[in-house]
């Protein structure tokens, strides 16, 4: 079996404010008899069987555009497979009434006054002259007269929703009815297309979004790693500060080390002069000494041999020549005693020749 899915427009014909604390009333026209601007034409059989089917069906509204004052905004929310909208209340009373000749679905509802915003927004669209209502209807037994028009002759409507725009603008002051899906349809367009745009928008975000990441992560690397740098020339800094200030101590260590060393090799030198000269003295008394006893057994006058040996302190050289001397000296008086011995020997022997 085939269907059609309609969406019709229908007229706000008053509103009770305060025939209960909980609710208020609000009757519109659901239907009519009369082909409307869509090429769709109501039969009274159609009508029949759909005004037993409004009473407890819910009243529908963007609720969230309206309580924002988004009056231009107020559609089916129609998906492609679902109407999105918000409950605000349900219908108590339907009935089929003629007006201007023209016969019609008259239908009440009951609008909660749980939700004060929406009260209000609804009020201020029926002041304004601005509040309209389309009809969710679902169409099964129809008969096409032309490519644009056809009857239909069962069916049933299974929501009203308060819109922004009915499409059908001939109707009169007090009988509005059939908007076809036309304008929410467009608007359903183009809010697949916006929100097909909001994707491409939001994945191009979230590109750029995760290329900042990255970016921030390389940058938050190279921060981390110049830090690092950064800290490691600075302890190099420090260990070479550390180090200059050694050399420094160790270079003014070293020249008082030198200045030490200088005057220490000062004092060595005079001490090593004092010395030198200290000792000149004692060589020279001990070759005065070395002298005067080679001269008390050589005589003063000493050979040459003698006298280098005195100035080389050749002791031992000294007294050599001194004990060859004096062995020379006691074999000379050796001899000579000899020679006397001889004589008296030899005067002897003469005076016992005489005797003799």
């Amino acid at each position: 079996m085939k269907e059609r899915q309609l969406v019709l427009s229908a007229e706000v014909l008053s509103i009770n404010e305060n025939p209960h604390p909980d609710y208020i009333n609000l009757e519109l026209v659901v239907i009519s008899n009369k082909r409307n601007l869509n090429g769709i034409k109501f039969t009274e059989s159609f009508m029949e069987r759909a005004v037993n089917t409004i009473v407890g069906m819910p009243l529908q509204v963007d609720k969230k555009e309206l309580e924002r004052g988004n009056y231009d905004s107020l559609t089916h929310k129609y998906d492609g497979m679902a109407l999105n909208t918000d409950s605000i209340g349900t219908f108590t009373n339907s009935s089929i009434e003629e007006i201007d000749d023209v016969k019609v679905i008259v239908a009440v509802a009951r609008v909660w006054k749980r939700y004060p915003k929406t009260i209000e927004a609804i009020m201020e669209l029926h002041n304004a002259g601005l509040l309209r209502a389309s009809v969710e209807a679902t169409v099964t037994d129809f008969e096409d007269i032309s490519e644009t028009e056809y009857d239909a002759f069962d069916g049933r409507i299974f929501a009203h929703t308060i819109v922004s725009n009915p499409a059908e603008t001939r109707a009169s002051s007090r009988l509005l009815v059939a908007e076809a899906f036309n304008h929410d349809l467009e608007q359903i367009e183009e809010e697949r297309q916006m929100d097909k745009e909001l994707q491409t928008l939001q994945e191009k975000v979230e590109k750029l979004t995760g290329e900042i990441t990255s970016l921030n992560e390389k940058l938050n690397k190279e921060s981390e790693e110049k830090a690092d740098l950064t800290k490691t020339i600075s302890e190099k800094e420090e260990k070479i500060n550390e180090m200059a200030e050694e050399i420094i101590q160790l270079s003014e260590k070293l020249k008082s080390e030198e200045e030490t060393y200088l005057e220490t090799e000062k004092e060595l030198a005079s001490v090593k002069e004092e010395l030198s000269t200290y000792k000149e003295a004692e060589l020279e008394v001990k070759r005065a000494e070395l002298k005067a006893v080679a001269e008390k057994h050589l005589g003063e006058e000493l050979s040459e041999e003698v006298l280098t040996a005195i100035a080389e302190l050749r002791e031992k050289d000294v007294k050599v020549a001194i004990a060859e001397a004096l062995m020379a000296k006691e074999t000379e008086t050796i001899t000579s005693e000899d020679v006397v011995i001889a004589s008296e020997e030899e005067k002897v022997n003469n005076d016992n020749i005489f005797e003799l």
